[in-house]
């Protein structure tokens, strides 16, 4: 039997990845202040003992050396520890060092995956838990909103990738579970070689693996992704009983935040949205092993183009494979193409396609599930080519116009005889022959919460029912009423405007929770507002929607300033910064004193280069709200980055003036200083910013770069490791470290580890570049240094 050759052990890069787990246990032994790790290419005289290694006590520091299974890691340097405690635990030190490290090996492997001696799933799971916990503050534009990301270090995105092997039981089953486990080792061993620094790879289950990567965007997720399925396809087996050469190919699932995450999700807790995401993410590769395998798929694709029919119903219902975890939502409108075409994409751009593919028709969905969801058909573009298990489905955006021909021209639309409401299709159709006519007009969908009993015992349809006939009662005659979805209806009121359409609504919520305890939301929208059209009623309905579910009960919205606010915060979320842009303006369109837009524009406009625009924003939010702190701080960032140096700092102090402790206004008044060379006054600046709540964890690496300068190297670097206890994804730190332990003479293999950690994270820096190649150039690899070096000018 092949000996396991993924033996875990535990050495330096143990030390530095597992510092505050290893802080953390020796606090437990004695008191200390600050500490720094030190990691000599040989063993420091004064520790040197006559069997075994000694703790050395210097007055109040601490020399502590690190040894497991007698092999020599490094030094703890501890500070302001107690000498007389020191003194009285000098004879056990020793011993109790060693069973720290050992509770350290224990830690390690409880987090490790025995057989490839990768993560495991728990700690893959804590991993994104606690990344969401230090960024979900700042993933959503608002009223608190900075364009400053770069002090926290944070870039408030992440992806996770999970990578399954393709019919790896086939392998097993001809082949054996020893040699099967020997291809899963070699994978992980090379999956491990690919993947970033600072990435998180684990292995969940059987051939199951999931990256977390940090500081990443979809974009670069997948192109990781194909990069990694092109080297899995690439590997060969040889099984040594009959010399077979065996393959193996894997398909990917990618889910990233903020982007995958959608309006009430980020209300969640951390732990919860781990879930979610860990959720979306096993959808998103279910979908690429349906669609053949040995793909690459991001869970944006699933709804755009991985919807499948799997079953028909009668009365024109479908089940679709879409589920509440890809954000399926009621209401959602799909093209269906026919399963004997392929990717619909590939089909059109086939050379001699000179004609569009025609779709069969096109399907909504009216209820959502865990695992499905119920569609039903709107129209066909040939009642002769029906809907069958296997088509294919595309999305139809928000604000694309259902197909007028397909469904203007039903002339058999019927209402259900038990709440008088017409289907979505026949509501749809009906709507699209009259909206014309009207030049004042309103629309509302009112959805229940759930459809669980009610106080008054009745449940389902029948809630639906009562529900309809309050809203029957109380909207106007010529009211058109339809069934949105199973928990939702929608109406479109003629001649009714805004005010008069929220007093309706208003009456709605308050009889349908007097008599039957029901939590109604209901969003509305008007015409005429601003530039829309009839034909963006429901759009913007769907809009109101959202930002009423945000609200407290009464949770009843009108499409206004505010709804346009919410969803342009989506869009930024998403990554679509220059939609979200024309959301914000249309926001300001609607409500010139809608400062929350103003604010969340001005970023924008800065994150694009277009910092004079943004600075105006900025300021004409301080000219009517001279205390309001967030635009005072943002417009000072801009005139910094715009070198109006005078400016900013004179907003900057002005920021404390309105909160003396306010943390990021004192750490750029103090690089101010540190930048025109006063070094006293920095430091000033950066030690009252470490004394906030929110500065505490930010300032060493400040105060460490300061050390430096002076000269004064073992503070900054004991600075540098609070820095990364705090955050250990902090690259300016880690470059800061590794170029310490280069200008010391320790050992360059600890700086390569650090340097390499730090151009992960911040690839687009030059200088750390520099550091990693000379790292590697202190260690002999010269051609490593090369390459290195040539990407600083990439």
């Amino acid at each position: 039997m092949e000996k396991n050759q993924n033996q875990i052990t535990l050495d330096k890069n143990d030390l530095i990845q597992f510092e505050p787990v290893l802080q953390k246990f020796l606090r437990e032994i004695f008191l200390f202040t600050s500490h720094s790790l030190y990691f000599p290419q040989a063993i420091p005289n004064q520790v040197k003992g006559n069997e075994q290694l000694k703790p050395i006590l210097e007055k109040d520091r601490l020399l502590l050396p690190l040894v497991f299974k007698n092999n020599f890691l490094g030094l703890f340097v501890a500070r302001d520890v107690d000498p007389a405690q020191i003194k009285s635990l000098l004879p056990y030190l020793v011993t109790m060092t060693s069973l720290c490290l050992d509770k350290l090996y224990l830690y390690k492997t409880s987090i490790t995956d025995p057989l490839t001696a990768l993560f495991n799933h728990n700690f893959l799971q804590k991993t994104i838990e606690d990344e969401i916990e230090l960024i979900l503050a700042n993933i959503t534009l608002g009223p608190n909103s900075s364009l400053d990301a770069s002090l926290n270090g944070y870039s408030a995105t992440f992806g996770i990738i999970l990578i399954d092997l393709d019919r790896f039981h086939v392998i097993n089953d001809n082949f054996g579970y020893e040699f099967g486990d020997k291809v899963l080792r070699r994978i992980g061993e090379e999956l491990k070689k690919l993947c970033p620094e600072k990435s998180v790879l684990a292995r969940i289950e059987g051939d199951t693996f999931a990256l977390f990567y940090p500081h990443s965007s979809p974009r670069k997720c997948i192109k990781l992704a194909k990069k990694l399925k092109t080297n899995i396809s690439n590997l060969i087996f040889s099984y040594p009983l009959s010399d077979e050469q065996v393959s193996v190919c894997a398909s990917f699932g990618i889910v990233n935040f903020p982007e995958d995450i959608f309006g009430p999700q980020f209300q969640k807790t951390a732990t919860e949205l781990t879930h979610i995401l860990v959720e979306k993410a096993k959808r998103t590769l279910d979908a690429a092993k349906r669609n053949g395998g040995n793909q690459v798929y991001s869970f944006g694709q699933i709804l755009s183009q991985g919807g499948l029919v799997l079953k028909t119903l009668p009365l024109g219902r479908l089940i679709l494979n879409l589920s509440k975890y890809v954000d399926a939502r009621e209401g959602q409108r799909f093209l269906v193409w026919s399963q004997k075409t392929g990717s619909v994409e590939a089909e059109l751009n086939k050379p001699g396609n000179h004609y569009p593919l025609i779709p069969k028709g096109e399907i909504a969905i009216i209820e959502v599930q865990d695992e499905v969801s119920i569609a039903e058909i709107l129209f066909l573009n040939d009642p002769a080519r029906s809907v069958e298990p296997g088509d294919r489905l595309t999305l139809i955006e928000d604000g694309d116009i259902v197909d007028q021909g397909g469904l203007g021209t039903a002339k058999n639309t019927k209402k259900d005889l038990l709440t008088g409401l017409y289907s979505f299709r026949d509501f749809l159709a009906t709507w699209n022959r009259v909206k014309e006519s009207e030049s004042l007009m309103s629309m509302a969908l009112v959805r229940i919460d759930e459809l669980k009993k009610g106080k008054s015992g009745i449940q389902g349809e029948k809630l639906v029912q009562e529900l309809s006939l309050i809203a029957r009662k109380i909207f106007p005659e010529k009211t058109l009423g339809g069934r949105y979805s199973l928990n939702c209806l929608i109406f479109y009121l003629p001649n009714v405007d805004r005010k008069h359409a929220l007093d309706l609504a208003l009456e709605i919520t308050t009889q349908a929770q007097a008599k039957f305890g029901l939590n109604l939301g209901i969003g509305l929208a008007s015409y005429p507002f601003l530039n829309f059209s009839p034909s963006h009623l429901l759009d913007n309905c769907r809009k109101a929607l959202d930002h009423a579910l945000f609200l407290d009960p009464p949770k009843v919205a009108c499409f206004d300033s505010i709804s346009l606010n919410i969803s342009a915060d989506r869009l930024f979320a998403h990554g679509d910064i220059y939609q979200a842009m024309e959301e914000y303006k249309l926001s300001l369109a609607a409500d010139e004193n809608n400062n929350l837009a103003r604010n969340s524009l001005g970023i924008c406009y800065a994150r694009l280069g277009h910092l004079g625009l943004a600075k105006q924003l900025f300021q004409e939010i301080i000219s009517c709200e001279p205390e309001n702190l967030m635009a005072r701080y943002n417009y000072a960032c801009a005139c910094l980055k715009l070198d109006e140096l005078v400016e900013a700092e004179k907003s900057f102090l002005q920021c404390l003036q309105l909160d003396p402790e306010h943390s990021f206004s004192l750490f750029r008044l103090g690089q101010i200083e540190e930048n025109k060379g006063h070094l006293g006054k920095a430091w000033e600046y950066y030690q009252k910013a470490q004394q906030t709540k929110d500065g505490r964890g930010l300032a060493p690496r400040h105060l460490a770069r300061l050390a430096h300068k002076k000269g004064e190297q073992e503070k900054a670097r004991e600075y540098l490791h609070q820095a990364l206890v705090y955050n250990p994804k902090d690259a300016y730190a880690l470059n800061l470290l590794a170029r310490i332990y280069l200008e010391s003479g320790d050992d360059p293999e600890v700086a390569e580890t650090l340097a390499r950690q730090s151009v992960s994270l911040k690839p687009d820096i030059a200088s750390f570049w520099e550091v990693l190649a000379q790292s590697l150039q202190a260690q002999g690899k010269t051609e490593q240094a090369r390459k290195a070096r040539s990407r600083m000018t990439v």
